[in-house]
């Protein structure tokens, strides 16, 4: 019985004992002594390791004490929480006297881990934070620290700056707060690692590897523009062989189309359509096929221009404010002020942007922008930038150019040739070309040698190797060699004719030969229009000797004696001023109708108009009247046609006076062996001499 209340009673003072120890602990670390505190919660760990460990982890968390220590504060604080809910509601309410509760442990356990996340936040390592989470998993600052290995991953994957780096992040981030950067970043890094440097195959191998990547079509564009960069037949070919998937496939096939087409002719279109089986627009190319068949002549309505086929059916609509004729299957086009290109199917091929234009030959045209002027192939390549203030022709594979103020010469491909050096610069000519400089012309080899030196005030082709010569208003004849032939004592020299020149010396009319020698001297009268008058036609000339006219031959010999106060035009059977009357005879000067006319004008084509009685008519050589001449102008079409002009107004008749086609037309000119247009200012029709015949679209429409 004694031994048993002696274990009763050392149970009670070992309970109280370690409760002293305990409150005296907390009492301790109450007022900050933390030597004592901490030797308390030592003494009773044991005994109560629930709320000692929670002293000492209260001790160890502070950091106004020699025993700071946030692993250790962390070590208790587990234990206390681990004992905490092993606690007697006796003990519980014993405990909260000294202000240990589940909150109190709760706010410890949160301000641990706050103090030791604040130590690791300033870490650069990915590692250190999940360490804390690990843990910390029930920490506050867990959301921040996701936030700062977010961070931390993306800045590792911006230092690598490789698509797999931000791969990586991405993958490990679905929800990341940089997500939207780092695709990005991943879209255009993958987009370059493919394709840097620029190639062809590294463009290929993205667009197959990569097709939900935003820069797809950029890379499309791009592999584009390296297949084409030639912007040749083989390159756009190339394209459309090779890529036929390229989202600009279809300005490719347009393009080699145009290309294709350089080298023009009638049967082009069907070799591009053996060729090119797989052409996206096939329907249009048979058309043009077909079109191409046909002459399509515009037409004007409502000061609208349009085409039409040779039945007058309209092709294409009235639309444009002028039209060219198609040459090489493209028609020069304006719309609001502008110039462009359409082709037989009325596609616009060139847009309209240009102030002027040239009818398309052997693939290009000359354009103008704003008063400046280059040169484009059918696909609109610049083959000359169109920045020249003038442009001539090809001419000898060159071509001279103004661009700043002194003209040069390219190639035809827009190669320097001659440099920049002149005034003024014309085409050239059997490989010779007039230039000037400081007001003087002389003559250019094609290598830009100077074969006549810049000295003479003008200079003009004679024949293939003699060039005429202008100095103070004389001329004389210099080689292009540079030796002068003659010097300049002519007052004119004109130009070549059945072989021979007129030449003025001394008011006096003579000839040059071809090769530039005097072959008649001068000595006959200078008369009004003499350049035109007195030129050799065939083997003849009229000429006035001491005021009579007559005919000579190119050997200077008299065919027609000078015996006439005046004579025709030079022909077969010449007007001729006979006394009072006008009369015709023939090269043998046989008189071939009556002195009957008060005024004729020489046969052309078997007739001729003369004045009878002050009644004008056309007569034949048996000197029929065939035609009242009411006309104030007649020319010759042919044998059978003329062109009358009555009142201002065109018309055509034959040679018997019959109405062809009513003198209703301001102009008719020829514009091929077989069409003549009929213009007015609101309308053009045409004339079709074949079939004699009018086409006219407003006609085919009533």
């Amino acid at each position: 019985m004694r031994f048993f209340f002696l274990i009763i009673l050392s149970q009670f003072f070992s309970l109280f004992s370690s409760a002293s120890v305990i409150e005296n602990g907390f009492k301790a670390l109450e007022i900050h002594d933390y030597f004592k505190a901490k030797s308390c919660f030592y003494k009773a760990i044991k005994k109560e390791p629930a709320a000692a460990s929670f002293g000492l982890a209260t001790i160890f968390v502070r950091n106004n004490n020699p025993f700071y220590n946030l692993d250790s504060a962390f070590k208790y604080c587990e234990i206390s929480v681990q004992k905490f809910d092993l606690l007697p509601s006796k003990k519980l309410l014993q405990f909260e006297s000294f202000n240990y509760s589940k909150t109190t442990l709760h706010n410890l356990r949160q301000e641990i881990s706050s103090k030791q996340f604040q130590v690791i936040r300033k870490s650069a390592l990915t590692a250190d934070f999940y360490a804390f989470i690990s843990k910390y998993s029930w920490s506050t600052e867990l959301p921040t620290a996701y936030q700062l290995i977010d961070s931390l991953d993306y800045q590792v994957a911006l230092k690598a700056n490789t698509a797999i780096a931000f791969k990586i992040y991405l993958v490990a981030h679905e929800n990341g707060a940089y997500q939207k950067q780092a695709i990005q970043l991943y879209n255009a890094r993958e987009y370059e690692e493919y394709t840097q440097p620029a190639s062809v195959e590294g463009f290929d191998r993205f667009l197959k590897n990569c097709p939900n990547n935003p820069y797809f079509t950029q890379a499309e564009d791009q592999l584009f523009s390296l297949v084409t960069k030639s912007q040749s037949l083989a390159a756009f070919d190339s394209l459309v062989r090779f890529f036929p998937d390229n989202r600009n496939v279809t300005v490719a096939w347009r393009k080699l189309y145009q290309l294709f087409m350089v080298t023009y002719s009638s049967g082009r279109l069907q070799e591009f359509k053996e060729v090119y089986p797989t052409y996206p627009y096939f329907d249009e190319l048979e058309t043009a096929i077909n079109r191409s068949k046909i002459n399509l002549l515009p037409f004007q309505a409502s000061n609208l221009f349009g085409f039409m086929d040779m039945n007058g059916t309209e092709v294409i609509p009235p639309s444009y404010e002028s039209l060219n004729f198609f040459k090489e299957d493209l028609a020069l086009a304006s719309k609001d002020g502008k110039y462009g290109y359409i082709d037989r199917n009325n596609k616009i091929v060139l847009p309209f942007i240009f102030s002027s234009g040239s009818d398309f030959e052997k693939g290009r045209a000359l354009v103008e922008k704003n008063g400046l002027f280059g040169y484009i192939d059918r696909t609109g390549k610049e083959i000359f930038p169109i920045h020249y203030k003038d442009l001539g022709s090809e001419s000898n594979g060159l071509i001279y150019a103004l661009k700043d103020s002194l003209y040069g010469y390219f190639s035809k491909s827009n190669h320097p040739v001659i440099p920049a050096q002149f005034e003024e610069a014309f085409d050239f000519i059997n490989g010779f070309a007039k230039v000037q400089v400081a007001g003087k012309q002389g003559l250019i080899n094609e290598r830009g040698e100077w074969v006549i030196p810049a000295m003479h005030d003008n200079l003009i082709p004679f024949n293939d190797s003699i060039f005429v010569y202008e100095t103070s208003e004389m001329f004389g004849l210099i080689t292009n060699k540079g030796v002068k032939k003659t010097e300049a004592i002519f007052q004119e020299i004109g130009v070549l004719s059945n072989d021979r020149a007129i030449i003025v010396q001394n008011n006096l009319i003579g000839f040059l030969d071809s090769i530039g020698n005097v072959s008649i001297a001068p000595k006959y009268d200078l008369i009004t229009n003499f350049k035109n008058r007195c030129k050799f036609s065939g083997e003849y000339a009229i000429m006035r000797l001491k005021g009579k006219f007559g005919v000579i031959h190119k050997s200077g010999k008299v065919k027609i004696p000078f015996s006439y106060s005046d004579m025709g035009e030079l022909s077969n059977f010449i007007a001729v001023a006979k006394g009072k009357n006008w009369t015709f005879i023939d090269l043998n000067n046989r008189e071939i109708l009556k002195p009957i006319y008060t005024k004729a004008d020489s046969f052309i084509n078997g007739f001729a108009k003369v004045e009878k009685a002050a009644v004008q008519l056309s007569i034949n050589l048996k000197g029929e009247e065939n035609i009242p001449f009411f006309f104030s102008e007649l020319i010759p079409l042919n044998k059978n046609l003329f062109i009358g002009t009555v009142n201002g107004k065109k018309g055509i008749y034959s040679s018997n006076g019959k109405e062809i086609v009513a003198a209703n037309y301001d102009q008719i000119r020829q514009i091929d062996t077989d069409f003549y247009a009929l213009n007015t200012n609101q309308t053009v029709d045409y004339f079709y001499l074949p079939e004699m015949k009018i086409i006219n679209v407003k006609s085919n429409r009533e």
